[in-house]
C-alpha cells in the first residue's frame, strides 16, 4: 500500500499547525566574512503556523499575536516589533512581511530592522523537539478502534519511568518535480532520531521516501494532532537498545497531540515488532543567535544587496528624515490589511470584505431616503443607520436626497423580481438591475459616497490605518519626500541608462521620455507635501523597490497565482485611503501612479512572454476585446456625442481581430524599449510615436487616431487585470471584465 501525500489547496489559509520553521535566507554580500556572519543560521519558526494567536519566534525573539496577521486572500503574513540594542536608548523597530507560495512550505519577502531593508527568502526548517519515551505510562493499541491511546493526565503517566533518549523532527516540503502547479504535491518529512547511540542513529522519512510513509495534521475540537504511518520499514534500532526498557524509537505508528501553543506534545507509537511507547516532547530551542541586534547595529552599507533580479528596484535606503515616524509605525504594517475573504459567487473564489460591508450601507441609504408610502409597503421600518454612516448619508444635502431617491424604484423592482411573490412576476429584473448598474457609474454623488462609506468601514476593520494618517498629517515630511523622489529618480535614470540608440527618434527622444518621467515624479513630490501623502510616497516607494521583484520572482519560480492579483487590488485600496481619493489637477495621484506602476511592470516583466503570436496571445486578447465589448454597450446611447462615437470605435475594435493584433505589437515593441522607465506614460508615449511610424497607421490616419484612443483607454485597463490570474483561461470572458474593470 502506498502512501497519499498531503496536498494543500493552492490560495487558502493554511489551517492552524503545530510550529512551522524556516531558514530565514539573506543574499549573501560581496563584503567581509564579519558583515555576513550574523546571517548564519537565521531561522524564523511560526509558534501554529496560520493563526496568529500563537506568535512567532525568530532567532529567539518573540514576537506577540497582537503584533503578527495572516492575510489569507493573498498567501501573505506581516509582522511589527521592536528591539533593544546595547547603547542605544530606544528601541529599534523590527517589521517583516513575506508572501507565501501556494503550498506554503516557502516565501519572498523583507526584513525591516531599523533603517535596514533586507531581502530574504524562506526555505523549510526542521522543527526539533527534544523527547522522552516511556513503556509504562499506560499507552497501548486498541485493536478494536486499530488506534494508539494514551492518557496525559493518567496516575500511570504521571508515575512511569521516563527516558530521554530520541528527538523528534518535521518540516513540511514540496516536490520541485511535480508539474501540478494548481495543487502540488506536499510531503510532511519525518526524523526520527535515537540519542541512546553514539553517534545518535537516525531514521529519516524524506521527500523521496513518500510512497512508504504518510504523515498528516488533523484539528480535532480545537487541538493538532499529527499522524505518521510507515509501510514496509527497513530499519532496525541501535545494537545500544538491547538492555533498554524501550526497544525502539523507530515508529511504524506515530500519534502525537500538541498544546495550544504547539510547542511541546504528547503521544504514543508503536514500533514494526507491535511494542507501543508513550513519548512526550518539547521544541528544541536551539536558535537563540543574536540576529536583530546584530541587523541593527550593523552601520553603512546594507547587509543584503540587490538581489540583482531582472528588474532593478532595490536601492540604497533612505536615511532618516527630518521628521521621524514614531517607533513601530512601518510602511509594511499597510501591507498586512487584508480585505479579501472567501466567497463562492465570486469567480476568484475571493471578495473584498469592506466593499460587501459598504454595499450593505449604500443599499441601506436607499431605503433611508425611500418614499414612506413605498418603503412602509414594500420593506418595513427604515435601518437604524450607524450614527457615521447617517452622517455620510446626509453629507452633500438635496443633492444626495435627490440621487438615492433616483434609485428607490429600480431598487424596489430589482428586489422583488428576485421574489415569489405573485406581483412581482410584471417586475422587470433585469432592466432594473441594469439601471441601478448605470446610473451610479456616470454619478459624481455615488462616487463620493461609495468612497466614503468605503474609507469608513476600511478604517473601522483597520484602525492602525488611522495612526499613518493622523502621523502624515501632524508632521511635516517635506525633507523626507525630497530624498525619497530623489532616490526614485536615480533608479528612473539607471533603468534607461543606455537605450538612446534603441529609440526610434534619437537620443533627442529618449532624454525627453525620460525627463517627462522625472517631471511626474517630481510632481508626485509636490502632492505629497501639499496634502500631507508621506506615507502614500513611502508605500509607492516600497512596491517599486520590494513587491515589484518579489512578484516577478514568484513568477519565474513558477509560483504565479491568485495571490498576486489580489495584491494588487489590495493595495490599490490602501492608496486610495491614504489619499482619500483626492483628485491631483497638477499630475497623478498616487491611486493613479500605482495603477501606472502595475502596467509598466506588466509590460516588462510579463506580458512579453504571455502576449506572443506563438503563445498565449488569445488571453490577453480576450479580455481586450470583452472589454471593448462592455465599452460599446455601456456607451452607445450616451448624450455625450464624444462618449458615443468612442463606443462606436471600440465596437469595431472588437471585430477587427487583425487591427486589435497591429495595435498590441505596436505596443510590444515600444514597450522593449521603454518599460524601463517603469512608467505607463512614457510607454504610451513611445507606443504612439511608434504606431505612428507604421504604414497601415498612415493609409487610414484620421479614423486610425481615433481607434488609437479608445485603445490606448481600454488596454490601460485590461493591463491592470492580466496576468496575474493563473486561472484565467478557466474563466468566462464576463468573469473576466468583472475582475478587471
Amino acid at each position: 500500500m502506498k502512501a497519499q501525500c498531503s496536498r494543500i489547496p493552492p490560495d487558502q489559509s493554511p489551517c492552524p499547525w503545530p510550529p512551522r520553521a524556516f531558514n530565514l535566507q539573506f543574499e549573501k554580500p560581496d563584503e567581509t566574512p564579519e558583515s555576513a556572519e550574523p546571517v548564519e543560521n537565521a531561522k524564523i519558526t511560526f509558534n501554529g503556523f496560520g493563526n496568529p494567536a500563537h506568535g512567532l519566534k525568530l532567532n529567539g525573539h518573540h514576537v506577540g499575536p497582537e503584533d503578527l496577521s495572516y492575510q489569507p486572500g493573498t498567501s501573505g503574513c506581516t509582522f511589527g516589533s521592536t528591539v533593544r540594542v546595547d547603547g542605544r536608548p530606544d528601541p529599534t523597530p523590527v517589521v517583516g512581511h513575506f508572501d507565501f507560495t501556494p503550498s506554503y512550505t516557502s516565501a519572498l519577502g523583507s526584513l525591516e530592522v531599523g533603517e535596514h531593508d533586507y531581502p530574504v527568502t524562506l526555505e523549510p526548517a526542521w522543527v526539533t523537539f527534544n523527547a522522552e519515551v516511556s513503556v509504562n505510562a499506560g499507552a497501548y493499541w486498541d485493536t478494536a478502534a486499530k488506534k494508539l491511546v494514551w492518557d496525559e493526565k493518567g496516575e500511570a503517566w504521571k508515575k512511569a519511568s521516563w527516558e530521554q533518549s530520541m528527538q523528534f523532527a518535521y518540516r513540511t516540503v514540496t516536490d520541485p518535480d511535480d508539474d501540478d502547479d494548481d495543487e502540488p504535491l506536499t510531503v510532511i518529512e519525518n526524523c526520527f532520531t535515537d540519542t541512546l547511540s553514539k553517534p545518535p542513529t537516525r531514521f529519516p522519512l524524506m521527500l523521496k521516501d513518500h510512497g512508504d510513509f504518510n504523515c498528516a495534521f488533523e484539528t480535532v475540537n480545537g487541538q493538532i494532532t499529527m499522524e505518521t504511518t510507515v509501510w514496509d520499514s527497513e530499519i532496525f534500532p541501535p545494537t545500544s537498545r538491547k538492555n533498554s526498557p524501550v526497544k525502539s524509537v523507530f515508529p511504524s505508528s506515530f500519534v502525537a497531540r500538541f498544546d495550544w501553543g504547539g510547542m511541546s506534545f504528547t503521544g504514543a507509537f508503536k514500533d514494526k515488532d507491535g511494542n507501543v511507547v508513550a513519548v512526550r516532547g518539547d521544541v528544541s530551542d536551539d536558535d537563540e543567535s543574536p540576529l536583530l541586534p546584530a541587523l541593527a547595529k550593523k552601520e553603512g552599507a546594507s547587509l543584503a544587496k540587490d538581489v540583482n533580479y531582472p528588474l532593478n528596484y532595490f536601492v540604497v535606503p533612505i536615511s532618516a528624515p527630518t521628521a521621524s515616524p514614531p517607533i513601530g509605525l512601518k510602511v509594511k504594517g499597510l501591507m498586512g490589511n487584508d480585505t479579501m475573504i472567501q466567497d463562492e459567487k465570486d469567480p476568484t473564489g475571493w471578495a473584498d470584505s469592506v466593499s460587501k460591508l459598504a454595499m450593505q450601507d449604500f443599499h441601506d441609504i436607499i431605503i433611508f431616503y425611500m418614499d414612506q408610502e413605498l418603503r412602509d409597503t414594500f420593506v418595513g421600518k427604515n435601518p437604524a443607520l450607524n450614527a457615521n454612516i447617517k452622517a455620510i448619508a446626509l453629507s452633500g444635502g438635496d443633492e444626495t436626497a435627490k440621487f438615492y431617491k433616483s434609485l428607490q424604484v429600480p431598487y424596489l423592482t430589482a428586489m422583488l423580481a428576485n421574489t415569489t411573490v405573485d406581483e412581482a412576476k410584471s417586475c422587470n429584473g433585469v432592466r432594473a438591475e441594469k439601471l441601478l448598474k448605470e446610473i451610479p457609474a456616470d454619478s459624481k454623488v455615488y462616487k463620493a459616497q461609495s468612497a466614503a462609506l468605503y474609507r469608513f468601514r476600511y478604517l473601522e476593520k483597520f484602525p492602525d490605518t488611522k495612526r499613518f494618517i493622523q502621523d502624515q498629517n501632524d508632521k511635516d515630511y517635506s525633507a523626507a519626500i525630497d530624498k525619497t523622489t530623489e532616490v526614485m529618480k536615480r533608479l528612473l535614470r539607471k533603468n534607461t541608462s543606455g537605450l538612446e540608440a534603441s529609440n526610434p527618434k534619437g537620443a533627442d527622444s529618449h532624454k525627453a521620455s525620460v525627463a517627462k518621467a522625472e517631471a511626474d515624479i517630481d510632481k508626485l513630490g509636490k502632492w505629497a507635501k501639499q496634502e500631507n501623502l508621506y506615507w502614500a510616497l513611502r508605500l509607492l516607494y516600497m512596491v517599486q523597490k520590494s513587491q515589484l521583484p518579489q512578484w516577478y520572482a514568484m513568477y519565474m519560480n513558477g509560483n504565479l497565482s491568485s495571490s498576486i492579483g489580489m495584491r494588487i487590488k489590495q493595495l490599490n485600496g490602501v492608496f486610495e485611503i491614504l489619499e482619500n481619493n483626492k483628485i491631483n489637477k497638477d499630475g497623478m495621484s498616487f491611486s493613479e501612479a500605482y495603477n501606472d506602476t502595475i502596467r509598466a511592470f506588466q509590460m516588462r516583466s510579463i506580458i512579453p512572454q504571455l502576449v506572443d503570436l506563438d503563445g498565449c496571445y488569445s488571453d490577453f486578447d480576450s479580455v481586450l476585446k470583452e472589454s471593448l465589448n462592455q465599452f460599446w454597450l455601456h456607451y452607445k446611447d450616451s448624450k455625450d456625442p464624444n462618449l458615443a462615437e468612442q463606443a462606436n470605435q471600440a465596437k469595431q475594435l472588437y471585430m477587427n481581430e487583425e487591427l486589435r493584433h497591429k495595435f498590441m505589437t505596436s505596443l510590444r515593441a515600444s514597450s522593449r524599449l521603454s518599460s524601463a522607465a517603469s512608467s505607463w506614460s512614457v510607454i504610451v508615449q513611445m507606443w504612439e510615436e511608434t504606431v505612428r511610424t507604421q504604414s497601415w497607421f498612415k493609409a487610414a490616419l484620421v479614423v486610425n487616431e481615433k481607434f488609437f484612443t479608445c485603445m490606448k483607454y481600454v488596454a490601460a485597463g485590461a493591463l491592470l487585470v492580466m496576468p496575474f490570474l493563473p486561472f484565467w483561461s478557466t474563466m468566462s470572458t464576463a468573469d473576466k471584465v468583472m475582475w478587471g474593470m
